[in-house]
C-alpha cells in the first residue's frame, strides 16, 4: 500500500526573507562541527532521539530570540534590513548579561571614593604644620589619586552604539 502524495508532508523550516540574494545555508556548519566532534569521541555513537529533538528545540528558540532582537535593533536604528552588526548586538544583549555594566559601575564608584579620599587628605596634609613622615603621606595621596583615576577610567560609562 503506497501513500498518496497529498498525505506525505515534509517539515521544512521556514525561510527567512532576505534583503539580497545569498547562498548561505542555515544549519550546515553546526551539523558538520557536531559530526566532527562525534568522530573525535569514538565511544559516543550519536544522539538519542529525545536529545536530538531537545537540541533542535533549544537552538530554534535561541535562533528565534536572536532574530527577533536583531530585528528590534535594526528597527531602532532605522534600517531597512538586518545586517551583521545587528546580529552581533543582539547576541551581546541576549548572551552577555549586564554584569559587565555592574562591574563598570562598581569600578567607577570605588575609583570616585579613592579620588575623594585623596582630594580630602591633600588639604589636611597641606594645613598640618609639623608632619612626621610627610613624604609617606604625600605618596599615599598620590597613590590614592592614581589608583582612583585608573579605576574610574576603567569604569567610566561609555556610549553604546546601536
Amino acid at each position: 500500500m503506497t501513500a498518496s502524495p497529498q498525505r506525505i508532508k515534509r517539515h521544512r523550516p521556514p525561510e527567512l526573507p532576505l534583503a539580497a540574494p545569498s547562498n548561505f545555508e542555515f544549519g550546515v556548519e553546526p551539523g558538520r562541527r557536531i559530526t566532527d566532534e562525534l568522530h573525535r569521541h569514538a565511544g559516543i555513537e550519536g544522539f538519542l532521539e529525545a536529545a536530538s529533538q531537545r537540541l533542535i528545540a533549544i537552538t530554534d528558540d535561541q535562533t528565534a530570540a536572536l532574530g527577533i532582537e536583531a530585528v528590534k535593533i535594526a528597527a531602532a536604528r532605522g534600517a531597512s534590513a538586518v545586517d551583521a552588526s545587528d546580529i552581533l548586538a543582539a547576541d551581546a544583549k541576549l548572551n552577555h548579561p549586564p554584569f559587565a555594566e555592574q562591574v563598570r559601575a562598581w569600578l567607577f564608584g570605588v575609583g570616585g571614593v579613592l579620588i575623594g579620599a585623596g582630594l580630602s587628605l591633600a588639604p589636611a596634609l597641606a594645613l598640618t604644620k609639623q608632619l612626621e613622615h610627610a613624604v609617606l603621606w604625600w605618596s599615599a595621596v598620590i597613590a590614592l589619586l592614581v589608583i582612583g583615576a585608573a579605576l574610574a577610567g576603567l569604569g567610566f560609562p561609555r556610549r553604546r552604539r546601536n
